[in-house]
């Protein structure tokens, strides 16, 4: 690789770290705000996300329940896609992260890239776009502060929530253009 790709690779790296670290340590000195990003950085787990799917699912009718079942596959597929990758990566969290955890919840894995979290919450939110959904735009915003949340509370460094956004957004796209519209029981 040329040195000049080396130097532009090793300053972004140090960009992704002291902008990742900037954020969770403004965070951290703000009680409420600190508080308000652990719920939203959680808000993407798996099963909260397949619990609020399907409740939305019965809640609006239409093209939503549609969204869910789209969203449910991405969100799998997604969820199959940071696990390899993560698997080859294995890049660790940040440092800051281990020493004061930003959950009491048990630790699925050790490494941070991509964002399994950032990667389900893009695939909701564009499986949502996509169909034109009446809450696409508020579970787009939904996923930028899910992502947001998982940098600021150190889960992860910015890159690994923009390459899991970016990851879930497209596996989102694949779905619905591989998944044709179906009538659901429940639409």
């Amino acid at each position: 690789m040329p040195s000049f790709l080396l130097s532009l690779v090793d300053s972004l790296g140090r960009l992704d770290v002291s902008s990742s670290r900037e954020l969770a340590a403004q965070v951290a000195c703000r009680r409420v705000i600190r508080a308000t990003a652990r719920i939203v950085a959680h808000s993407a787990d798996g099963a909260l996300c397949v619990v609020l799917g399907v409740a939305i699912g019965y809640g609006w009718r239409e093209s939503v329940g549609f969204v869910v079942v789209r969203a449910l596959f991405a969100s799998i597929l997604s969820a199959l896609a940071v696990a390899a990758i993560k698997a080859a990566v294995q890049r660790p969290r940040p440092d800051w992260a281990l020493a004061g955890r930003w959950t009491s919840l048990p630790r699925y894995d050790a490494y941070s890239f991509p964002s399994g979290h950032a990667a389900r919450a893009a695939a909701i939110g564009i499986s949502a776009l996509i169909v034109h959904t009446p809450g696409a735009a508020a579970l787009l915003i939904w996923s930028v502060a899910v992502s947001l949340g998982r940098v600021s509370v150190g889960a992860h460094y910015v890159s690994d929530v923009l390459a899991g956004w970016g990851l879930g957004a497209v596996i989102a796209a694949a779905v619905a253009y591989l998944l044709p519209p179906i009538q659901l029981p429940f639409a």
